[in-house]
């Protein structure tokens, strides 16, 4: 697939969000506008583990956050290892 340049113009609070997600991940304000046009959203490693464990601890049930972890028997740390594990085979996480 081809790409060409093009000039877009950018209000001053988008700018300043791109260039924090620039600073954070060392991606390219070009790479960042491409993800985002392609509806990707862009977070920390962190914050994805987290919303996969969330996930696969409230299938089917509405849980917030702190009730979800509360309610699991295992500690914090054994979770993420576990479910970040699973997620790494699976090929969703690196």
């Amino acid at each position: 697939m081809a790409k060409r340049q093009i000039t877009i113009m950018l209000n001053e609070e988008l700018v300043r969000e791109l260039e924090e997600i620039k600073k954070v991940t060392g991606l390219s304000l070009s790479k960042i506008i491409e993800l985002k046009l392609r509806g990707y959203d862009i977070v920390k490693r962190e914050d994805r583990i987290r919303r996969l464990i969330l996930e696969e601890l409230c299938k089917g049930m509405p849980l917030d956050e702190e009730k979800a972890l509360r309610e699991f028997r295992k500690s914090r740390k054994e979770a993420w290892e576990e479910i970040e594990e699973k997620y790494r085979l699976e090929g969703l996480i690196e």
